[in-house]
């Protein structure tokens, strides 16, 4: 009996020892799975990655958008009906050189291309000639030889009244000259409250096209809708629009707010109170950043950009210091360069729907001025624009970013997964860990003593 009992005992120890060792590589196993799991997660985790929502926010009032207005031709010809006798230049003429700008340069040929057909070689040469001028003028200069805005607006009507003097502001471009915006940075926001062509505002314009320069190809106006507070950017945003055609735009608010670092987009709060001169917008930062590599690689900045221009600018009849310029563009623009310069966190969007109809003959009657030889229905009819522009709705369409996972999500998914693979909570986690401590350090003990 004593025997047998002891044999008994044997196999239960076995037994016991199998099953400790399969329960523990079970365990592990379990712990490996969590553990991989949660690494996976916390890859994507530290990723910061997001999702956009939508959501259409229905609005009593909406604020109306400020319109900045330019005249395609920059500045006024002097003379009513002489065109200037187009002089030649001398391509290898180092001492006059040409003005090259950087913002025109792909317009008027490349840097150091012949033009070989004659048509192309007197466009060529005028432009040559006008920039060079142009490029001298000071600001009062361009101011007084540009179109005025006496001149240029003949008719405003804000919800079908006449406009106040102080909702209109003005600003030079230099690529279009003398230039008009309304609603633009006003103390007090300008609210609307109906939809529909027979809301909002309407602009009857005129172009003066009998003071066009040669230089000018086309007739029109560029018309660049934005938020009240963003710096227009005619080169880059907004429509022409043509003479003689009554042009509506039916507008829709469309906001899209992004997330900062360290989310993906790392957008940026232009508008911000530290924000300083060049960083005004994402247009204005990009453009110090060409200065900056412009100074680089040139020793001077292309004076035509409206930023750092307290560093040395480059002479644009220097044909090196043009050809240079150039190259830096080309460079950034291969290497598609984004400056540093993200997105801004908050951008307002107007998406219009556009429509012309034309305008009647009686309409279109023109004030020659001193211009009394020319027939305006025969050389100049097609003198007038005018402007509509409203909100079709006053639904906003809201995109917002938002974080796919929040900081409670991670702890919430490391509490599942162990719940998953090893069925315990946080609490017991902690235990696990307090009972792995005293066991590591009893056996810590255990091989001290026996040494």
């Amino acid at each position: 009996m004593k025997k047998s009992s002891s044999s008994d005992y044997e196999t239960n120890d076995s037994v016991s020892i199998f099953g400790k060792i399969s329960r523990f590589l079970i365990w592990m196993g379990c712990i490996i799975g969590s553990a991989y799991s949660i690494h996976r997660f916390s890859r994507l985790y530290w990723e910061y990655p997001t999702v956009m929502s939508l959501r259409i926010s229905q609005n009593e009032k909406l604020e109306f958008p400020a319109v900045s207005i330019c005249n395609l031709n920059r500045l006024k010809r002097m003379d009513c009906f002489t065109f200037p006798e187009r002089p030649r230049i001398n391509n290898n003429d180092t001492l006059i050189g040409t003005p090259l700008l950087i913002s025109e340069f792909g317009s008027i040929g490349e840097c150091g291309k012949m033009v070989n057909n004659e048509t192309s070689y007197r466009k060529h040469n005028d432009m040559k000639l006008f920039l060079l001028e142009y490029n001298q003028m000071s600001q009062k200069q361009r101011f007084e030889r540009g179109h005025q805005t006496r001149d240029l607006l003949k008719d405003c009507f804000y919800e079908g009244k006449t406009c106040s003097k102080s909702h209109f502001g003005f600003f030079q471009n230099f690529r279009y000259g003398n230039c008009i915006a309304f609603n633009r940075r006003s103390e007090e926001p300008l609210l609307i409250s109906r939809t529909g062509p027979d809301s909002g505002l309407t602009l009857n314009l005129k172009l003066e096209s009998i003071y066009y320069l040669p230089t000018s190809e086309t007739y029109g106006a560029k018309v660049v809708i934005h938020h009240p507070d963003e710096i227009p950017n005619p080169e880059e945003a907004g429509f022409a629009v043509s003479p003689g055609y009554e042009t509506s735009i039916a507008l829709k608010e469309t906001d899209v707010h992004r997330l900062p670092a360290p989310y993906k987009d790392e957008c940026l709060h232009y508008k911000g109170e530290d924000s300083v001169s060049f960083k005004r917008s994402k247009n204005s930062c990009i453009r110090a950043c060409i200065q900056k590599q412009n100074f680089e690689e040139c020793g001077c900045v292309d004076p035509t950009l409206s930023v750092l221009e307290d560093l040395k600018p480059c002479s644009l009849i220097n044909e090196t210091e043009v050809c240079c310029l150039n190259e830096v563009l080309n460079t950034m623009s291969l290497s598609r360069s984004t400056c540093g310069c993200p997105l801004p966190c908050l951008s307002v969007q107007y998406n219009g729907v556009l429509s012309r109809s034309k305008l009647r003959e009686e309409t279109l009657f023109l004030d020659i001025n001193r211009c009394k030889d020319i027939d305006p229905f025969r050389d100049y009819k097609e003198e007038n624009v005018r402007l509509k522009i409203f909100y079709s709705s006053l639904q906003i369409r809201v995109y917002q970013q938002l974080p796919r996972w929040e900081d409670w999500s991670f702890l919430s998914f490391i509490g599942n997964e162990l719940a998953l693979w090893l069925g315990i909570s946080m609490a017991a986690v902690f235990q696990v860990f307090e009972k792995m401590t005293l066991f590591l350090k009893k056996i810590y003990l255990k091989h001290q003593l026996s040494h």
